[in-house]
C-alpha cells in the first residue's frame, strides 16, 4: 500500500466509530503525521534490520547522533557494527565486528577528545543514540562512499514521492501495511496511547497480527544477531 492507499484505509475506519482528534476533515498533511507515527512504532515493534545505513561523517569531528538524518540516513536505534572506508571495525574483544562499550573504552583511552585526525578504528557506544569515532575522521575518510552502520533501524516516515511512498520500501512487509492504518486510527481517536496500548487494542482488529508481526520480528533478530545479510531479506537489502 502506497501513501494514498493508506490515508484512505485510515479514513474508512475512523469513518465507523472514531473520532480523529484533528476534527471531521483532517487534512492530508495531519493524516501523514499520524501514518508516520503508527509507522515508526510498528518498524521498532518489527525490529527492522539494515546492514547498510549510509553513515556521514565530518573531519576531525568524533561523536554523532544516530537519530539526525543529517548523520545517517536512517534512524539507527541500536548500531551492530560500523563500517569505515570499506572495512568493518572490529570490537573490543577482537573477535568479531562490533562495537565498543563506553567502559571498555574509556579504560583504553581517557583522553580520546584530544585525539589527532585518522582512520578510525573503533565504534563506541555512547548514551542513547550516539556513537564515538576513534580516532576523528581526516578530510580523505569522512569524503569516503563505503561509510556505513549495520543495526536495528525506525522506518523513514513517508512523503508519499519516490522510495518514501510505499513502506515496502522502508523494510515495511506488505503482508503487515494495514496494521499501519488501523494503529493510525488507534493513536488518531487517542493521541495519548502508548505504543503498547495501541498493539493490545490492535489485536482486537486483526487476529492474525500478532503471528504476522512475529515471524518477521523473529527474521530480523536472527539476522541482527548473527551479523549476516542474506541478499533480498531487507529494503534494498533485505526483502522480508
Amino acid at each position: 500500500m502506497v501513501l494514498s492507499e493508506l490515508r484512505a484505509l485510515l479514513t474508512d475506519l475512523l469513518a465507523y466509530d472514531l473520532d480523529n482528534y484533528q476534527g471531521e476533515s483532517p487534512s492530508d498533511v495531519e493524516l501523514n503525521a499520524q501514518i508516520n507515527w503508527a509507522l515508526r512504532a510498528l518498524s521498532k515493534e518489527l525490529f527492522l534490520f539494515d546492514p547498510k545505513v549510509d553513515f556521514k561523517l565530518t573531519t576531525g569531528e568524533p561523536r554523532y547522533r544516530l537519530d539526525s538524518r543529517k548523520v545517517v540516513s536512517k534512524r539507527v536505534v541500536r548500531p551492530l557494527y560500523v563500517t569505515i572506508d570499506g572495512n568493518k571495525l572490529w570490537n573490543a574483544q577482537s573477535d568479531g565486528y562490533g562495537m565498543w562499550g563506553w567502559e571498555e573504552f574509556i579504560g583504553q583511552h581517557p583522553t580520546w577528545e584530544a585525539a589527532t585526525n585518522g582512520t578510525p578504528t573503533k565504534a563506541v557506544s555512547y548514551g542513547a543514540r550516539e556513537i564515538i569515532i576513534h580516532i576523528p575522521p581526516t578530510a580523505t575518510i569522512a569524503a569516503q562512499a563505503d561509510n556505513y552502520i549495520a543495526g536495528q533501524v525506525l522506518a523513514n516516515d513517508l512523503t508519499g514521492i519516490g522510495v518514501l511512498d510505499d513502506p515496502s520500501d522502508q523494510g515495511i512487509p506488505a503482508e503487515v501495511h494495514e496494521s499501519i492504518a488501523y494503529l493510525a486510527a488507534i493513536y488518531a481517536a487517542t493521541p495519548n496511547v502508548t505504543e503498547q496500548e495501541g498493539y493490545a487494542r490492535l489485536a482486537a482488529y486483526d487476529k492474525s497480527w500478532r503471528a504476522s508481526v512475529k515471524a518477521i520480528r523473529n527474521e530480523n533478530h536472527r539476522l541482527f544477531h548473527s551479523g549476516t545479510t542474506r541478499h533480498g531479506l531487507s529494503p534494498d537489502y533485505l526483502a522480508l
